[in-house]
């Protein structure tokens, strides 16, 4: 999971992430479940912040769009809002 520090999440692919609007130097997060968390590995960037965490908890934070969420008291919105 990617976060761009613009309040935008994108999806991850191994092996780098090319950004077109994010330009280097620009700081942004990547939150991700592989071991691959130095700088410049995932975007080439090196204001990227990027942090390792379970695949669990990868996939919370990508549903839940922030990355302030805590799956253990936060509650995901329904359809309704």
């Amino acid at each position: 999971m990617i976060w761009d520090g613009k309040g935008r999440f994108r999806m991850w692919i191994l092996g780098g992430w090319l950004w077109k609007d994010v330009k280097k130097g620009e700081k942004n997060t990547i939150v991700s479940s592989y071991n691959r968390n130095f700088t410049g590995r995932n975007d080439a960037n090196p204001a990227t912040h990027a942090f390792v965490t379970s695949p669990e908890l990868v996939v919370a934070l990508s549903t839940a769009g922030r990355l302030d969420f805590n799956p253990m008291t936060d509650e995901l919105p329904g359809a309704n809002g």
